[in-house]
């Protein structure tokens, strides 16, 4: 699963479409926004999860690839809703897991209403998603 990286490492690890784990002392979304400056991309996609998650781990390696896919243009990240629940219930309002929101890496915007549900191989929000907007980045069209 992700792991927690320092400022240095961010750096050289954001080319590459890295996955970033939010460190647990980040409850806000005031506190995220600090965080994400150091990071490039304009556009943020955040996995909301939690380790005894079946579906959140199913997954991990789809939005692994679509963070890859798209590196340099969006900077994923993923909370752990146990290690981060303040920040996590500010984002989703206390939604299930998994779920994505996008927000763009600025002072002012606010973060996307949630997106819930993943199904491996079938149709669901967070698949649908992921598919419709993987490689579009760039292009302006995302959610």
């Amino acid at each position: 699963f992700p792991v927690t990286i320092g400022r240095a490492e961010a750096d050289s690890t954001h080319q590459d479409g890295a996955l970033t784990e939010v460190p647990s002392d980040i409850q806000s979304v005031e506190g995220l926004r600090k965080w994400l400056k150091k990071f490039p991309e304009e556009k943020v996609v955040i996995k909301l999860g939690a380790t005894w998650c079946k579906p959140c781990s199913q997954l991990h390696p789809v939005i692994e690839g679509f963070a890859k896919e798209n590196a340099g243009a969006v900077k994923v990240i993923t909370i752990d809703v146990d290690n981060n629940q303040a920040l996590a219930q500010a984002l989703t309002g206390g939604s299930k897991v998994p779920a994505i929101v996008t927000l763009k890496n600025d002072s002012e915007s606010k973060p996307s209403a949630p997106i819930v549900g993943y199904i491996p191989g079938g149709s669901s929000k967070i698949g649908d998603w992921l598919k419709r907007n993987s490689g579009k980045i760039n292009h302006g069209d995302w959610l």
